[in-house]
């Protein structure tokens, strides 16, 4: 579906749902509030900040959204911040026209960027993985499957581990048009087997070292990805210290270690945080984790349009559960009271 398509729809959706939507706003801060014993997020806008008190909080806020986009500190510490891009960085594609260009990465936004500076017709395009093999095999393809997408969440830890793990190792690959355009151009070169091990500015240049030899570059583009460290989040930072991740709950045997995962939040079956002790900080369970950072306990339900249909729904009954248990001695209450006549009382006489 064409994106603009996509958007349409959703502004139609929107309207027809009545759904209040608050556009250019940043959830800055998120915290329990003693007295009114709910959250309270603070948020920014471009004229305005203000507070939101709420029940519940859904963080459904993207791939990086238990994390942050990466890149290496070898290129931040020795390349000027204007001769370098992130792929997720909104680039002035004209700027490469005539110029060499380096990027670093073997995914698919990696090709993307590949292809646009190509089309903007780069003088050259060297696109480096530290691979030995380019990824041919879409690990993702296989997962395409109910038993996966539903009930990778059901599994022991020790299970859901290994099954992410070997998605993990197996590595991700640019879609098969994307790869053979980029491929048929002679001005594109891809570099296998190379990680970077040393960058410098030689004059007006950057000098890239592989364990293959020297490159020079007028600008690179990096397409490292992101990490997953819920410490990176402002808006979780109060909470930081009381989030319970993978390596507070699971050890994996040593052929299986994996710092990345291991820094995955530990959540519960309705993608809700948890706490690291009991008692710590109960309130955790009503901030719902639905982005990337759901991986490793509950499968591709926060990072994938294929599991949204199964992933949705644990997530809207962990969000109706929450606000009926804490609220349950109101509609006991309510229920007392509760007068409403189908019809006329008959009374025995």
């Amino acid at each position: 579906i064409p994106t603009e398509l996509w958007a349409d729809y959703l502004d139609w959706y929107r309207q027809e749902m009545a759904i209040p939507v608050s556009n250019l706003t940043r959830a800055v801060h998120i915290r329990f509030d003693e007295q009114n014993y709910c959250l309270a997020a603070s948020y920014q806008k471009p004229r305005e900040e203000g507070i939101i008190l709420a029940k519940t909080v859904v963080l459904a806020n993207g791939i990086d959204g238990s994390g942050r986009w990466c890149c290496p500190d070898i290129i931040k510490d020795n390349v000027p911040a204007d001769r370098y891009f992130h792929t997720r960085d909104p680039i002035d594609f004209t700027a490469l026209e005539k110029k060499r260009v380096g990027i670093l990465g073997a995914g698919a936004s990696a090709f993307d960027n590949a292809l646009m500076a190509l089309n903007a017709r780069a003088e050259s395009v060297h696109l480096f993985s530290r691979r030995d093999i380019l990824p041919f095999i879409n690990p993702y393809r296989w997962a395409e499957f109910v038993g996966f997408l539903k009930h990778h969440g059901d599994l022991s830890d020790a299970m859901r581990w290994q099954f992410i793990h070997q998605i993990a190792l197996m590595g991700q690959l640019p879609p098969k048009t994307t790869f053979e355009r980029a491929m048929a151009q002679s001005k594109f070169k891809l570099e296998l087997g190379q990680a970077w091990q040393r960058i410098a500015m030689v004059s007006d240049e950057i000098s890239v070292q592989t364990s293959k030899g020297v490159f020079m570059f007028d600008y690179l583009i990096v397409g490292t990805g992101f990490i997953t460290d819920l410490t990176c989040r402002p808006e979780l930072s109060a909470f930081k210290d009381c989030i319970a991740t993978w390596q507070d709950r699971f050890k994996p045997p040593p052929h299986l270690v994996n710092q990345e995962l291991s820094r995955h939040p530990y959540l519960g079956p309705a993608f809700e945080l948890q706490e690291i002790s009991p008692g710590l900080a109960p309130y955790l369970s009503s901030i719902f984790c639905y982005n990337f950072g759901c991986l490793l306990s509950s499968g591709l339900g926060g990072g994938s349009i294929s599991g949204l249909k199964y992933s949705l729904p644990k997530v809207v009954a962990g969000v109706t559960k929450r606000l009926f248990v804490d609220d349950c001695d109101h509609y006991l209450n309510e229920l007392h009271h509760f007068q409403l006549a189908e019809y006329e009382p008959v009374i025995n006489p």
